[in-house]
C-alpha cells in the first residue's frame, strides 16, 4: 500500500499514532502531484488534531468548573446533619 493510502486511512480512522509514525517515515516525493496530495492529507490531519485539541480544552474547562463547584459545595455544606431546622 502506498504511503498516501496508508496516511489517508490513518486520518480517516483518526489513528494518531499511525499518523505520527507515517509522518516520521514520509518518503521523498519526486512528483509534484505526490507532494501536493501529501500536503493536502497533512493539512487534513492537522485540522483534525486542532479540532481534537479544542474539544479537549473544552472538556478540561468543564472539568475545572465541576471541580470548583464541588470544592465550594464542600466548604459551604455543614459537617453535621441539622434535623432541627
Amino acid at each position: 500500500m502506498k504511503w498516501h493510502d496508508q496516511f489517508l486511512s490513518a486520518v480517516v480512522d483518526e489513528d494518531e499514532r499511525r499518523i505520527i509514525s507515517l509522518l516520521e517515515s514520509m518518503p521523498d516525493f519526486t512528483e509534484k502531484e505526490d507532494m501536493e496530495r501529501a500536503m493536502k492529507l497533512i493539512s487534513e490531519a492537522k485540522a483534525r488534531f486542532e479540532r481534537k485539541k479544542e474539544q479537549l480544552a473544552s472538556r478540561m474547562r468543564m472539568t475545572k468548573r465541576q471541580k470548583s463547584f464541588l470544592e465550594t459545595s464542600l466548604e459551604t455544606s455543614p459537617a453535621t446533619l441539622d434535623i432541627h431546622s
